[in-house]
């Protein structure tokens, strides 16, 4: 395995909390779906929210998120 994922899957291990999932052409916005940034499955919404959604409205919350150790993306808009 590469060195990227083995740190991947040692740092998901030993969080307290952690989500796993790959990116899709839809996240990434390769196919001009209408979709915009990372969809985060409901089952994985208590991550992020300290209620859960409801139907028809939107929640939102900024995040920062840490890749491969070094490289932070701050302020991304997280709706559920």
């Amino acid at each position: 395995m590469s060195e990227i994922l083995n740190s991947a899957i040692a740092k998901v291990q030993s969080a307290k909390h952690a989500f796993c999932r790959f990116i899709t052409a839809n996240d990434t916005g390769k196919n001009s779906s209408h979709q915009a940034g990372f969809y985060i499955p409901k089952c994985t919404a208590a991550l992020l929210f300290d209620t859960p959604g409801v139907k028809g409205e939107n929640k939102d919350k900024f995040v920062t998120v840490k890749w491969q150790d070094d490289f932070f993306a701050r302020n991304d808009q997280s709706i559920d």
